[in-house]
């Protein structure tokens, strides 16, 4: 789904701002939701997944640290609340030490036998962490690239937001294709599908 919402993303909020879906202005780019919500729980009975020994429980503890953990990290990093900076610098590093607390409570709970939030096994290759960093490391450099040539289209050079996003489909194609070819070449190089 993200790699979808990577390629279409960009022209389908194009098109359907500039449609102004019942007055809504960009806020109708939010109707993809709808169609997306219905189709996946029809569609995820047909995944092959694998199951655990043991129905896992929810680490409610784990949840509430990492709801507050990322929320006192995010909201000043996307200015929801335009405190002085210290305000911001205080809340991040605040965030990071509720992080901090999670991984350890995390770790107690995997120890005492418990369902963790996060799988410890995830972690026990380096492969894993290493796809972890570089995703996030590729969407954050893509959708702050993404962002800057939209402001830049539509703000500096008034075209707009239908052409925006158009302006965007040759990268969307070739963000889909370079997706292709790479999980051909590492399919040839590792033997896995």
């Amino acid at each position: 789904m993200m790699g979808l919402a990577a390629v279409c993303g960009p022209v389908l909020g194009g098109v359907m701002t500039h449609a102004d879906l019942f007055g809504s202005s960009w806020r109708a780019v939010f109707l993809v939701n709808i169609p997306v919500s219905l189709v996946v729980p029809a569609l995820s009975p047909k995944l092959l997944e694998d199951r655990a020994p043991r129905r896992p429980t929810l680490d409610l503890t784990g949840t509430l640290l990492a709801t507050i953990g990322v929320g006192l990290i995010a909201c000043p990093l996307i200015g929801a609340a335009p405190p002085p900076v210290r305000v911001e610098l205080g809340a991040i590093v605040a965030g990071l030490i509720v992080m901090v607390v999670f991984g350890l409570h995390q770790r107690h709970v995997a120890v005492g036998g418990r369902s963790p939030l996060v799988e410890p096994s995830l972690f026990a290759h380096r492969g894993f962490p290493a796809a972890l960093v570089m995703s996030t490391s590729f969407f954050a450099v893509t959708n702050g690239l993404m962002v800057v040539i939209v402001l830049h289209l539509q703000l500096g050079l008034g075209t707009d937001v239908l052409n925006s996003g158009r302006t965007l489909a040759p990268w969307s194609v070739g963000l889909a294709v370079a997706s292709w070819v790479a999980g051909a070449i590492w399919s040839d190089a590792t033997g896995t599908t």
